[in-house]
């Protein structure tokens, strides 16, 4: 399981790294008011990615191997419910529409952008407690 454990790891990092792109990237577009068709798919690329690593978590817990603090498994769940919201707010999607229907147009890469860099804080924590139980 010492594989599993690396590959975990590995993949955290890639998932922290890939959640500051997504941010910055979402503030870049920001002066065009909507973002790329290059940002949706990073973020398509992130989801799935996330999903791996979460199927690598379970598998990691079912077999024994048990992360230092039970607040990893907290952090990793709110950052999947995180994910559902920000899938929610792609065009076309049912979120958004409610939303524009409320509110009108809104703020599109700011609201991803703060979306993307708070999944970057909730990563980073649950890669902490994952590590260390703190």
């Amino acid at each position: 399981m010492a594989v599993v454990q690396d590959i975990h790891l590995v993949t955290a990092i890639l998932l922290l790294a890939g959640a500051l792109v997504l941010g910055v990237l979402a503030l870049l577009d920001r002066p065009r008011g909507h973002l790329s068709d290059r940002f949706w798919r990073g973020a398509a690329h992130f989801e799935r990615l996330m999903l791996f690593q979460a199927v690598l978590g379970v598998a990691l817990y079912l077999t024994g191997a048990r992360a230092a603090s039970l607040l990893h498994y907290v952090y990793g769940g709110v950052v999947l419910v995180v994910l559902a919201l920000g899938r929610g707010l792609r065009p076309g999607a049912g979120l958004r529409s409610t939303l524009e229907a409320d509110y009108g147009r809104f703020n599109e890469p700011v609201i991803l952008a703060v979306l993307w860099f708070f999944t970057f804080g909730l990563l980073a924590r649950a890669t902490m407690t994952g590590l260390w139980g703190v």
